[in-house]
């Protein structure tokens, strides 16, 4: 059987008040009423006062994002990227013309330029060198010699300024993974010259011996997986060896020579071990990087 709420017996209480004031005013009893402002006065919660919510961090990336428009940046892109600009190549006059140009933007904006005693405070300045291969180079292994893009070639950075006679060591096929080592025999080669040959061990049928189902590794396929690891393990340089009859050297330094021609940058305090040895290739079976 249901059971009536305690509401649903207040209002059947004061309609039974009311009939018994229709019939005998003088019998009027208010205790019930009283008894009920009582009772639901004390079930009733307090209101809740007003909470005061945190402030919301503000989202700069957002706000400045929000800033930049299509005629902005069309205006500046416009000047940065034209033909005056040269490319903007390091240590070029577009560069320099580049980094004025956002300095002044910076000084229109009201921005404080950060560096301290340059006689630009948004400008920084530091020293890089720029070297390059000399045309006319020569390779001497014994008592032959062998020409700058025609028997072999080189490119990236150098420790070798100067002539230098080295002594390398020679590595194999430079590989190193899971149940094959080239380099387990060696011990430390930091410091040391690596002789490298190109390719990867093969059968007598001349299937690769590393890849999956007779396919070339990784190794095979690309010298600098090689290259990577000498640095890696500190390294001066590497002399990779060609011994195969079908390369083609001379269009190989066809392709690698606008690359080759091409000036190197770097600071002029950089640590010579933060340097990694550079790959090159050669021909008659000789190759030499620095």
């Amino acid at each position: 059987m249901h059971k009536p709420s305690f509401l649903a017996l207040l209002l059947a209480a004061g309609m039974t008040t009311a009939a018994m004031a229709q019939q005998a005013p003088e019998k009027i009893k208010t205790k019930v009423k009283r008894k009920a402002k009582t009772e639901a006065s004390a079930t009733t919660a307090p209101e809740a006062g007003p909470t005061k919510q945190a402030p919301v961090p503000a989202d700069w990336a957002q706000n400045y994002a929000e800033t930049i428009t299509q005629a902005d940046l069309r205006q500046h892109l416009t000047v940065l990227a034209s033909d005056a600009y040269e490319g903007r190549e390091t240590g070029e006059k577009g560069q320099k013309m580049a980094a004025e140009y956002i300095a002044n933007r910076f000084k229109e904006l009201g921005l404080t330029g950060p560096v301290q005693g340059s006689d630009n405070p948004y400008l920084q300045h530091f020293t890089m060198v720029r070297s390059t291969w000399a045309d006319g180079a020569t390779l001497k292994v014994g008592g032959q010699s062998y020409a700058w893009l025609t028997d072999f070639y080189a490119y990236g950075t150098t420790g070798f300024a100067q002539e230098t006679a080295v002594q390398p060591v020679f590595a194999g096929y430079g590989i190193e993974q899971e149940g094959y080592s080239d380099y387990a025999a060696l011990g430390d080669v930091k410091g040391k010259d690596l002789l490298i040959l190109l390719g990867e061990p093969q059968t007598s049928k001349g299937t690769a011996l590393l890849g999956k189902e007779g396919q070339n590794s990784k190794w095979g396929q690309d010298f600098r997986a090689k290259l990577q690891l000498a640095s890696q393990k500190g390294a001066r340089s590497v002399f990779f060896v060609d011994f195969n009859p079908n390369s083609n050297f001379q269009k190989l330094a066809a392709r690698m020579t606008p690359y080759i021609s091409r000036p190197s940058i770097a600071f002029k305090d950089a640590k010579p071990e933060a340097t990694a040895p550079q790959p090159s290739l050669c021909r008659r079976r000789l190759g030499i990087s620095y």
